[in-house]
């Protein structure tokens, strides 16, 4: 993983300064942001793709009432944290969560991850099995999905014309073509995405992290939303079956957001996971 500095303003390791929802400071050249609350086991929460901070924090306030001290994290490139300097893979999120942690003295924690986040909660657990005490995967992402023969079709075709053109001499009419080709095909993410970050899309969304899974030691909790499309419900369900210490729980017509869509609830399963000492 290589490191660029912060470049808009000195980066110094040493300070940290106060955000008004939360602190922002240096983490390995890159400005991290993140938010804290309440006193007691450490839990650290990680947002989905295209989300930040703030979309777990419900979560993270209840759990801060329920004797947990939390922090809830922008990952780089989300919210009020530096994007990186290169593309990404989840295993670099990892790092950098990891290093979050060290400079925040914690040593263990609880994980819980949506989405993306789970993803990188994955990696964590799997390379960094010490630091890790539980893992809570909510509709997370890892799974690669196969993709569908039209669309293996197209983007063959795709890559096709585009080399094509590129031999010809005309890599503008290429780099026109494949912007048509997101414009028209590409996911919401991906069109929202932009340079590095539409590259660390498109590399995380490549990643199959069920072999690390399969390493995952931390007793793990899956909580998925029935009708979630974005992960769907099979996915969950083979991260039960991969992960050697896992439970899947799955909420009744709730989507991709099921932790929010089911607040109280989830609230209360994590309580009793993340407590239970048998």
């Amino acid at each position: 993983m290589t490191i660029a500095k912060c470049d808009s303003a000195p980066c110094d390791a040493s300070a940290t300064r106060e955000s008004m929802l939360g602190e922002t400071s240096c983490i390995l050249g890159l400005r991290a942001h993140w938010r804290q609350a309440g006193q007691g086991q450490a839990v650290l929460l990680l947002h989905g793709w295209g989300s930040d901070s703030g979309a777990m924090w419900p979560l993270a306030a209840a759990l801060a009432e329920d004797d947990f001290a939390v922090t809830a994290l922008d990952l780089p490139g989300f919210g009020e944290s530096e994007e990186p300097p290169m593309p990404w893979s989840a295993g670099d999120y990892a790092r950098f969560v990891g290093a979050v942690m060290d400079a925040l003295s914690i040593s263990r924690a609880h994980i819980i991850g949506h989405s993306f986040g789970g993803s990188v909660g994955i990696v964590l657990a799997a390379e960094g099995a010490a630091r890790v005490g539980k893992l809570a995967l909510l509709n997370s992402a890892g799974v690669r999905r196969p993709p569908a023969w039209p669309l293996r079709w197209r983007s063959a075709g795709m890559r096709a014309a585009r080399g094509g053109l590129r031999r010809l001499g005309l890599s503008d009419a290429a780099a026109r073509l494949s912007e048509w080709s997101a414009a028209r095909y590409g996911s919401a993410d991906y069109r929202a995405a932009q340079g590095v970050m539409r590259g660390t899309l498109v590399r995380v969304l490549a990643e199959d992290l069920t072999a690390q899974a399969a390493r995952v030691q931390a007793p793990t909790l899956l909580l998925w939303g029935e009708r979630d499309e974005a992960t769907p419900r099979w996915q969950g369900e083979l991260l039960a079956r991969v992960i050697p210490d896992a439970g899947l729980h799955v909420f009744p017509g709730a989507g991709h957001y099921a932790f929010l869509e089911r607040l109280s609830e989830t609230r209360h399963i994590l309580r009793y996971f993340l407590k239970e000492t048998g």
